[in-house]
């Protein structure tokens, strides 16, 4: 697979690099030569020395049980023979 350095659209030879990154809140990806990598790192040097790292651990999933009657659904399970159901606090809440 031969990359194509997003910048200046020449072919990469084996000096290439994907870049991954995020901006307010928006993920990025871009195939740079090394050339092109050092001036990437060369411009945001300055806001990186002042920024803070964050944890890149996508949030948790919040269920949502959206239309059910919580009430009738405990009672068919008491009926059922499933007892002390009770719903649970998702775990990450």
């Amino acid at each position: 697979m031969t990359l194509i350095d997003d910048l200046d659209h020449r072919e990469i030879e084996a000096d290439g690099h994907t870049i991954k990154f995020a901006y307010q809140g928006i993920q990025y990806e871009i195939d740079l030569s090394e050339k092109n990598a050092k001036k990437l790192d060369k411009a945001l040097a300055p806001f990186l020395a002042a920024a803070h790292r964050v944890s890149t651990r996508a949030p948790q999933p919040k269920a949502i049980a959206a239309g059910v009657d919580t009430k009738a659904a405990r009672k068919w399970a008491e009926s059922h023979g499933h007892t002390g159901v009770r719903p649970r606090p998702h775990p990450y809440l």
